[in-house]
């Protein structure tokens, strides 16, 4: 079973609430599976790890019951924002675009208790990753390219287009600097 941390999940709760409220948020929970919603209606702790299926319902019922897939990105970026705060905030700036590549499994790491993040292809501006060992739903692969991306943007203060792919039993993310 892959697990993730509990901060993982938190952020993503925080959001919601505060962006569309706790009735908003108790309807999505009740659109979870009964081991989800235990968690998802207690105290989630940081340092806990929690089973990677709560924060994969937790983001399908979110996309299905927002009006945009762009509305849905925010959440992801909202996530990054609050964990990089700070000194580390400062530490990605001065990260160079390769080097982030090369240890995105060192981050990977951080929050998922498994999962294997290969860079297939490291260009100037531009990467593919293959990640394999962890099952999700279309909007916990979303949640993840745009984690990745928002990651790459904070660190080169550059924008960057991304693409999703399945590879067999693993999710090929594909990101590029865009053009200015």
């Amino acid at each position: 079973m892959v697990m993730v941390t509990g901060n993982s999940i938190y952020w993503i709760k925080n959001y919601v609430i505060k962006n569309y409220g706790k009735e908003f948020y108790q309807k999505l929970v009740s659109e979870t599976e009964e081991e989800s919603r235990k968690v998802l209606n207690g105290a989630i702790l940081s340092s806990q790890k929690y089973d990677v299926k709560v924060k994969d319902e937790l983001l399908r019922v979110f996309r299905e019951n927002v009006e945009s897939k762009e509305e849905f990105m925010l959440a992801s970026v909202h996530e990054v924002e609050e964990q990089i705060k700070g000194l580390l905030r400062f530490v990605m700036k001065v990260l160079s675009f390769k080097f982030l590549a090369e240890n995105m499994q060192l981050l990977w790491n951080k929050h998922f208790s498994s999962g294997t993040v290969q860079a297939l292809e490291i260009g100037k501006r531009s990467v593919i990753f293959r990640i394999s060992g962890v099952k999700g739903s279309d909007a916990f692969w979303l949640h993840v390219e745009t984690y990745m991306k928002t990651l790459f943007e904070i660190a080169t203060q550059t924008k960057f287009s991304s693409e999703r792919r399945l590879a067999g039993l693993s999710v090929e993310l594909i990101f590029k600097e865009q053009e200015a």
